[in-house]
Parts: structure tokens; sequence; C-alpha cells
């Protein structure tokens, strides 16, 4: 199987366009309310890194070239990172928005520092972000550095062996990430003037990042041991389908909290790689490929552009059958620019730079 699995990079298309479109504030639309899995989507970004991580360094029976590793991942999130950073600050700044002008020199020097360094999303730092859903880029980062790592040590041990324990541990994960969004998650925790009450708050987002990453790399084991989790997958494919919906049904109803999914993202990376799957088929066509590509740039650059709307109150001024695919086709518009022109040029030279230093 080759590094790069189609549908699986088309998923992450799509999650980023739901996170995009809750954002936007579409929910008023019944459509959109039913598909605002927008916080939940993050979770399954941990989830499908640790496995896409897995499928191309393979921690089950290859060594880790930690300096290769680093630059490589370092120079897939960074350049784009930064850049929306300070297109954000400029913005926050110009538009007078999350209370900057309350902001000494040297605190917003501070502050723009511990977002360089992606920190900021770590217990005992702020939490603020002035692109808040790059707080989860703060996580996903210290998963590269101090997670993944871990993953080749535990490589002959019954975590990956056993696949009842394994199934157990996934399980365990799932549900104690959930348990934590539910009861500590602070969807405001990364806008500045909303810090986190207390450290177990601020906490939840380091701890559900760790938790489904961790899940990522098992549900990766489940793969390539081919064990009853994953047979199971792949055979009651269209049942999980249909339980997903079920979920996002009940969540529409206020019936559910959404972290049930949790428990659905290592199952339905499973399901994906039936290439004969007919979801499978859909996510890995042409078009969903490109938008899975263009992701990262989806999920760095909707939120910018959400301030400059807000600003100007183009909402009230534009019809809402004419808003909404306006302002999604110049999100993704701006995020193919982005990506060719930047993001994959960028990446690219700093990832040979860094190799070679």
């Amino acid at each position: 199987m080759q590094n790069e699995i189609k549908q699986l990079t088309g998923l992450r298309g799509v999650a980023a366009i739901v996170v995009a479109i809750a954002h936007f504030n579409f929910s008023s639309i019944s459509f959109f309310k039913f598909i605002a899995f927008h916080n939940e989507s993050v979770d399954l970004f941990f989830c499908l890194s640790a496995f896409t991580l897995c499928i191309v360094y393979k921690p089950d029976h290859q060594s880790l070239n930690f300096k290769n590793y680093f630059a490589s991942r370092f120079a897939r999130i960074y350049p784009l990172y930064i850049l929306t950073l300070i297109a954000s600050t400029i913005l926050c700044f110009k538009l007078k928005i999350y209370g900057f002008d309350s902001y000494t020199f040297e605190s917003g020097i501070f502050e723009f520092i511990k977002q360089a360094l992606l920190i900021n999303a770590l217990p005992f730092f702020s939490g603020i972000h002035w692109n808040p859903p790059a707080w989860s880029l703060s996580v996903e980062f210290f998963c590269y550095c101090f997670i993944f790592p871990v993953f080749f040590i535990f490589k002959n041990t019954p975590l990956t062996t056993n696949s009842a324990i394994r199934f157990l541990t996934i399980l365990l994960l799932c549900a104690t990430s959930a348990y934590y969004t539910t009861h500590f998650f602070n969807p405001d925790i990364s806008t500045p003037g909303h810090p986190p009450a207390n450290i177990t708050v601020h906490s939840a987002l380091i701890i559900r990042g760790v938790l489904l990453f961790t899940a990522g790399w098992l549900t990766y084991e489940s793969f390539t041991k081919r064990d009853w989790l994953f047979i199971a997958s792949q055979k009651y494919k269209n049942c999980i389908f249909t339980l997903i919906v079920i979920i996002l049904i009940a969540k529409y109803l206020n019936k559910i909290p959404g972290s049930v999914l949790f428990f659905l993202w290592p199952i339905l990376i499973l399901t994906l790689l039936d290439e004969q799957f007919w979801l499978s088929k859909f996510l890995s066509t042409r078009l969903m490929h490109q938008v899975g590509l263009i992701s990262y740039s989806v999920y760095l650059w909707h939120f910018p552009i959400k301030l400059i709307i807000e600003h100007y109150h183009l909402q009230s001024k534009i019809r809402l059958a004419i808003f909404i695919p306006s302002v999604l086709t110049l999100t993704i518009v701006v995020s193919i620019i982005s990506y060719y022109l930047f993001e994959k040029t960028q990446r690219d030279k700093l990832k040979h730079f860094l190799q070679n230093i």
C-alpha cells in the first residue's frame, strides 16, 4: 500500500470543510447544523494524523530517523502556520478585535512568541490563539515530538501483539477523551478574552489530542495485524456508516453529546481502507482528494476570512443563498492558491534545508 491513502486524504478534507462551515455560523440552516461535528473533527484529525504517520514510518518494524522525521513534520506544518499567525495578528491589530488594544507592547510580543513556538495550547500557558482553530497545531506538534517516537518503543508489547488488549485500550482512550471533552472542554478556550477557568479545563486540549493520537497508532496496529476489529470494520462498513448518521441525528436533536463520535473514528478509518466501499471510492475521487490536499490551508485560512467578513458585516448585506456558496468558494480559492504557491513549495524547501543541516 502507498504511503498516501487517498480516501483518508479526502476524509481529512471533509473534516476541514465541516470546521470552516461551523465557524462561518451557517448553523441556522438545518443541514449545516446536522453536520456541525466540527469539535469532534479535530479529534478525527489527531487519530488520522497518527495513523498516516504510522503508514509512512512503520513503527511496528522500523526504527525512527528522528532528524529526518522532525524535519519532515516541522516543514509540513510550520510555514503555513506562521504565515497565518502573522496574517491573523495583523488583522486583529488593524480591526481592533479580541481586545487587541488592551495589550501592552511587551505582553503582545510575549503572546505572539508563545504562539510562534507552538506552546500556547499546552498546560500552564495562556491557551489564547489569534487564529483560534490553530490551537490543535500546538497539541499536534507536541504529539509529533513526544508521543509518536514512544510508539517505536512499544512495538513488541501486548498493546501491539494482543488484539483484545489493543481493542480495550482503544476503547479506554476514546472513552477518556470523550469524558474530558464533554465535561471540561471549553470551545472558547483559544479565543482571546476567554481564558480557561482552571488547569483542568486547559489540560483538556492536550489530553484529548494525546489520547486520540494514541488511538490512531493502535488503529494502525489493528490494520497491520488484520485482527478481528479490522475484519469486523470491513465486514460491517455500511452498518458503521449508518451508525455515524444515527449519532449525528441524535446530536442534532441534542439527545447525545457529539463526543460519542470519538468511539467511531478509529473504526471509520479501518472501514475506509476497503477501496471497494462506496464511501472510500467517493472520498478518493479526484475532487475529494484535491479537497483533502488543501485541507490544511482551509483549516488555517478560513478564520482570518471569517474575521474580515464579520468586521464588515458582509453576512447581513448579502442574501444567504448567495453568501454561503460565495464564502465557501472564496475559502477554497484562497486555500488552493496558498497550497500550490506557498504551502507545498515552502514545505519542500524547508524539509530539504533541515535534513541537510
